[in-house]
């Protein structure tokens, strides 16, 4: 399995320093810069080649509008709250 990671975005007027602090060691709480980035939007299940596909279709039309993209490639997720009424538990 691929290396993966979970990115969490807040609100900018969220100070990071009023997070608690993480209960595992290999969960980290960092500041990340802005930044540009090239987007493919695409729906279904996200397996490894189809995002390998996309990634690929991505490069090539990044490299033939003259820009040069980075290493590696980030997959944004989002679930909409209203369609995953089943996966939450209300107590």
């Amino acid at each position: 399995m691929s290396k993966m990671s979970i990115q969490i975005i807040l609100p900018s007027e969220k100070d990071i320093n009023s997070l608690p602090d993480p209960n595992k060691e290999n969960v980290s709480i960092r500041s990340v810069e802005g930044r540009f980035a090239a987007v493919l939007k695409f729906s279904g299940k996200p397996t490894e080649d189809i995002v390998r596909e996309k990634e690929k279709l991505l490069r090539s039309s990044v490299l033939s509008d003259g820009l040069k993209p980075k290493d590696g490639c980030l997959l944004a997720r989002y679930n909409d709250p209203g369609r995953t009424k089943s996966f939450m538990m209300i107590v």
